[in-house]
């Protein structure tokens, strides 16, 4: 059998963070105030501006009925006049989708609709980012 080598006992007094006559080994130490700073923040749009952009890729994603909804959320805490704005054209949108259900319109009647409205919610949402 081999004689096992007595392991180097590591001297605590030479580590980092140790207090003389402490039991407390290896843990990170505050005397005094501790103070925390945070990163400085980088710039970011502001929220509305950002619920706004949110909106318009909904409109690219083809989600009209949702753009619509998010905006008029919007709309109905910044302004009432945009807020009624939307109010007509969420009530044009949901007609458009009777008639579609129904089967009264045409494809092409539908589309040349659904543009329509598409455009006038971009109209309203180029408003709102314009006056902020």
């Amino acid at each position: 059998m081999e004689k096992k080598k007595p392991e180097k006992a590591t001297r605590i007094s030479d580590s980092k963070n140790v207090v003389t006559g402490s039991n407390i080994q290896g843990q990170n130490i505050h005397i005094g105030d501790v103070h925390y700073h945070n990163a400085p923040s980088e710039k970011k749009a502001p929220a509305g501006e950002q619920e706004l952009e949110g909106v318009r890729k909904l409109i690219s994603r083809g989600r009209l009925e949702q753009a619509i909804a998010s905006l008029l959320a919007i709309a109905e805490e910044r302004d009432a006049e945009w807020a009624d704005s939307l109010h007509l054209i969420s009530g044009q949108f949901k007609g458009l989708q009777k008639q579609e259900r129904l089967g009264t319109l045409s494809y092409n009647d539908s589309t040349v609709r659904r543009n329509q409205i598409m455009q006038s919610v971009l109209q309203v949402l180029r408003e709102m980012q314009e006056q902020g």
